[in-house]
């Protein structure tokens, strides 16, 4: 079982962005939840996009095509890893949380719209928000492997489990 130390993580995760605020600072992190894209603009990411979802690949292409990284709010993943594996960016997902890179798994080998559905409570929904950040964190800065698919996080029962998508089939 992953165990997730609320106020450790959340130190953790401070320290990390002021170790690193010269390069997050820098970076194009692009989310579809303004939530998200609030949390990230305070924590110090000043590139932050906030972009509509739309089921136009095209018009998706070219408001993704300069971002480092993209975090999920769990909606059309599957189309939106198609897209952001053609650009070369990596995917950090919404209902569970994996980073899935350009020349990574594919997102239906992990199977990940089994979680599609799945109903968050907002508790649950910001403690996911906070790992997918530290998971951006992780990919832009290099500084930890961040949770490369198909290794997952997901909370199940009110506790964060890790997972290994090819073992929950």
């Amino acid at each position: 079982m992953f165990k997730f130390d609320y106020k450790q993580k959340n130190g953790t995760l401070l320290k990390n962005l002021y170790k690193y605020s010269d390069i997050i600072s820098k970076c194009i992190v692009a989310t579809f939840s303004s939530d998200l894209a609030d949390l990230l603009s305070n924590i110090g990411f000043k590139n932050t996009k906030r972009i509509d979802l739309i089921d136009d690949k095209i018009y998706m292409k070219n408001v993704l095509k300069r971002c480092d990284a993209v975090i999920s709010n769990g909606e059309k993943e599957e189309f939106l890893s198609k897209i952001l594996s053609e650009l070369g960016i990596p995917f950090i997902t919404g209902n569970v949380v994996t980073v899935i890179l350009p020349d990574g798994y594919d997102y239906k080998d992990l199977n990940l719209s089994q979680f599609e559905n799945i109903s968050l409570d907002p508790d649950d929904r910001h403690i996911l928000e906070l790992i997918q950040i530290n998971e951006a964190i992780n990919v832009l800065t290099e500084d930890r492997t961040p949770i490369f698919a198909p290794k997952a996080i997901k909370i199940e029962n009110k506790r964060l489990k890790e997972i290994d998508l090819f073992d929950d089939l």
